[in-house]
């Protein structure tokens, strides 16, 4: 099955969420334009749900360097986002072309 949820060590760190717009306004064009929407939810520094755990409180257990702002974390996230979707464009590539559609 497939999870929204970001796991650290089988806790849940935070989840995905994606949605399909058929549509979204540009105030300024009154156009429209299909897209999606990704939102991404992390245990930072929070208090976690009863199964989930913190980043902040794993890395200090773990003695790893600090997140010190929502920029840090944001930035991180993203590199991690464009490296999986690389590594999903090279998988893709690959059968693509195996498959005769390159």
């Amino acid at each position: 099955p497939i999870s929204n949820d970001l796991l650290l060590e089988r806790q849940k760190l935070g989840g995905i969420l994606v949605k399909t717009r058929r549509g979204s306004s540009d105030l300024n064009q009154n156009n429209s334009y299909p897209g999606i929407v990704i939102g991404i939810g992390l245990n930072w520094q929070n208090r976690p749900p009863e199964m989930g755990i913190a980043l902040n409180t794993y890395q200090q257990e773990h003695h790893f360097n600090q997140i010190q702002c929502l920029e840090h974390l944001a930035a991180i996230v993203l590199d991690g986002l464009m490296g999986a979707y690389q590594i999903a464009g090279d998988r893709h590539r690959r059968v693509s072309f195996a498959a005769g559609y390159a």
